[in-house]
């Protein structure tokens, strides 16, 4: 008996690294797919200036936003495993597409294989968030929950790595105008050496997945929801408890809210980077400043990695209050955003760079509160319109103010949506959301 659960604890946590290495995946290949759509699209030379990157973004958008709740369906028919195991195979299959595309020298089949990766990224998602939530004991599920998500952000520091290495070898504009020049075969051939050249780190991507297919679909894992499904009346009945659970429904409208102030961070970094240096440096031009400033982008994401690390590492330790910390989280980065209305441009441009410290404990500590209180047929549906709002919040990035008041415009309003997060964090201290009291349960 000993040895069978001493067997058992190996197999769970075999499971259990490989579906934190999925995570890491999806971060890998969140990073990836702008730099490289955008190249593929430049050397294509489509309208609008090579928008490949707004292809792929508009697909990104439609495709977390129309198949969330389907995705959801077939993991709850289906199951945790099965679910990842299929994200795997789609997200897999999207990749390997490159290789043909490369050789028919088209957009259209890039398209087809930014889309499968990303329903496979969206199945993979919903499957493997509920698991690492449920999974084992209640008390750690906010460290293991912090866990894969401190994984993601690895994954978009690998997969910037990757981005600027394999950017380095493709084509300029330079490049670009030589290749044009060329005589037909002689472009198609440069063609697919660029277009190879970029897909490399996707199909580097793509091995690791099936490597992970390979290891889940051989490990047994924990896994209960169609156990769940059979206690269920059904949808309209999971539906009727999401909507008349008041910390499910606050907790969606903040996710939104810190998803926004996210990406309006994050991008007025790059405009207050850009205006910053600009000023300060003579000669350099915007092309350059721009550059530059998404340096300080990536020091962001390195300070947002690094803290949410730190807060894993505490999660693992000691018991948190999740209410308190997502409080507390919320007031000091709106403390750090105000000073940039008023001190000089690099001061500001500091202060929102730590604004990233503070924002690193908020996704997950939002997610685990929101549901919380719900079984994991709730859970599912519940992280389904968490994705939404992932997506919704990165779409803001589209209606980011311009003109001299623009900066101050976003300013005001991460003011604003950093104090809808302490304000949530607040409401759920006040009313003992986030405690180890057990669920409700049916």
């Amino acid at each position: 008996m000993h040895k069978d659960n001493r067997r058992k604890k190996v197999r769970d946590s075999l499971a259990f690294g490989a579906l934190i290495l999925c995570f890491g995946l999806l971060g890998a290949v969140n990073m990836m797919m702008r730099p490289t759509s955008h190249s593929i699209g430049r050397i294509f030379d489509l309208p609008l200036g090579g928008s490949g990157d707004a292809v792929v973004f508009r697909s990104m958008c439609l495709t977390f936003l129309l198949l969330a709740l389907p995705a959801v369906l077939v993991v709850r028919r289906y199951g945790f495993k099965n679910g990842v195991v299929m994200g795997l195979m789609v997200f897999a299959a999207g990749t390997l597409t490159f290789i043909p595309a490369t050789q028919m020298c088209t957009f259209g089949p890039f398209v087809l294989g930014y889309t499968l990766i990303l329903c496979g990224s969206l199945l993979i998602n919903v499957s493997a968030t509920p698991y690492a939530l449920t999974y084992g004991s209640r008390r750690k599920s906010l460290f293991r929950l912090m866990l894969c998500q401190t994984m993601i952000v690895v994954g978009w520091l690998v997969g910037n790595f990757l981005s600027c290495v394999y950017q380095g070898k493709g084509v300029s504009g330079q490049d670009l105008t030589n290749m044009m020049q060329l005589d037909h075969i002689s472009g198609s051939l440069a063609q697919r050496e660029e277009l190879l050249s970029l897909s490399t780190p996707l199909l580097a991507v793509g091995a690791v997945a099936t490597a992970l297919i390979i290891i889940l679909g051989s490990t047994a894992m924990f896994d209960r929801p169609q156990d769940e499904c059979a206690r269920d009346a059904g949808i309209g009945q999971i539906f009727r408890k999401l909507l008349s659970d008041r910390a499910f429904l606050l907790g969606t409208v903040c996710q939104l809210c810190y998803m926004t102030a996210q990406t309006l961070c994050w991008s007025s970094i790059i405009s207050y980077g850009v205006n910053t240096i600009m000023e300060t440096e003579e000669g350099l031009s915007r092309t350059e400043a721009n550059a530059t400033a998404v340096e300080y982008v990536t020091g962001g994401v390195i300070v947002f990695g690094v803290c949410r690390l730190i807060w894993t590492i505490v999660a693992g330790v000691k018991t948190v209050r999740p209410s308190a910390a997502l409080k507390v989280s919320g007031i000091a980065a709106s403390v750090l955003c105000a000073p940039s209305l008023f001190l000089e441009r690099y001061m500001g441009l500091l202060c929102m760079i730590g604004v990233s410290a503070f924002m690193s404990i908020m996704y997950p500590v939002i997610y685990y509160l929101s549901v919380r209180r719900q079984n994991i047929s709730g859970i599912q549906i519940g992280t389904a319109f968490q994705v939404m709002c992932v997506m919704g919040g990165l779409a803001t990035r589209k209606l980011m103010p311009t003109g001299d008041n623009g900066e101050t415009v976003v300013q005001a309003m991460l003011l604003a949506l950093f104090g809808c997060v302490a304000a949530y964090g607040w409401w759920c201290q006040k009313r003992g959301v986030g405690t180890l009291a057990p669920p409700p349960q049916g």
